[in-house]
């Protein structure tokens, strides 16, 4: 088990808003397309410190947050057996498909 921890968080304020759509949750809206701004929470953990006595040095994130933001601003998220699939990846051009 890790001695150190250091947590970086991308809160839902930084604007990744996603559609989402549970098609099984036929009891409540989750089964309509609907709108979340999501967060991120990463944890790092180590046995020793850096030099800097730093878990990470978040300097080195930008291309994860470049990521993040490609992946998540403004993206679908869809059930890989959803029933209407199809229609959804043809209908837009950005999306992600969840297993």
């Amino acid at each position: 088990m890790a001695k150190f921890y250091s947590t970086k968080t991308y809160g839902n304020d930084r604007g990744l808003s996603c559609t989402f759509r549970q098609w099984r949750s036929t009891h409540s809206h989750c089964s309509l397309l609907h709108g979340y701004s999501i967060g991120i929470k990463l944890i790092f953990e180590c046995d020793t410190l850096d030099e800097r006595n730093w878990v990470m040095d978040f300097g080195g994130l930008k291309d994860f947050k470049d990521w993040a933001e490609h992946m998540f601003d403004h993206t679908w998220l869809i059930a890989n057996d959803d029933p209407h699939k199809d229609f959804f990846l043809t209908f837009h051009q950005k999306q992600l498909v969840l297993d």
